[in-house]
């Protein structure tokens, strides 16, 4: 663990458990968008429908594993 991430978790610690699920909720989000506008990128002919479809098979694996 680099000096950069015990300040990340030094800072964390002090939030409130409620402040740090919803900034769990906020980056999960990002994650997924970030996800979506890359399979967008790549393939502009897929529906939105396909793109969600695509992320999900994306996310799911990845969330499993740590869990």
């Amino acid at each position: 663990m680099d000096k950069g991430e015990k300040i990340q978790i030094e800072i964390l610690k002090k939030f409130s458990g409620e402040k740090r699920v919803h900034l769990g909720a906020q980056l999960y989000e990002m994650s997924v968008q970030l996800i979506k506008d890359g399979i967008h990128h790549s393939r502009a002919d897929l529906s939105e429908e396909d793109i969600d479809i695509m992320a999900k098979e994306i996310i799911s694996p990845w969330f499993k594993k740590r869990h």
